[in-house]
C-alpha cells in the first residue's frame, strides 16, 4: 500500500468546478480479491462517486512481481 499525500484535485461535480486537497491510495491486489476490495473502499469513501480504478500490470521487474505474487497469496 502506498499513500501519496498533499494532492490538489480539480474536477467537475454537479456542473461546478471543485478543488479539494486529497491523498492518493495505491493498493496492490489480485483479481480474486479486487471486487471485494472495491466494494469495501466504495462503502468507506466519503465521496458519492469515488475514483476507484483497476490498473492491470502488464510488465514489471521479475523479482518484484514474484515477491508481490507471494505476498498476496
Amino acid at each position: 500500500m502506498n499513500i501519496l499525500p498533499g494532492m490538489t484535485s480539480y474536477y467537475l461535480w454537479q456542473d461546478k468546478l471543485e478543488c479539494a486537497e486529497e491523498c492518493q491510495l495505491i493498493l496492490k491486489s489480485n483479481t480474486e480479491h479486487q471486487h471485494a476490495l472495491l466494494s469495501l473502499l466504495k462503502q468507506a469513501h466519503p465521496y458519492d462517486v469515488p475514483e476507484l480504478l483497476v490498473i492491470p500490470v502488464q510488465h514489471g521487474e521479475n523479482e518484484y512481481l514474484s515477491w508481490l505474487h507471494a505476498s498476496l497469496a
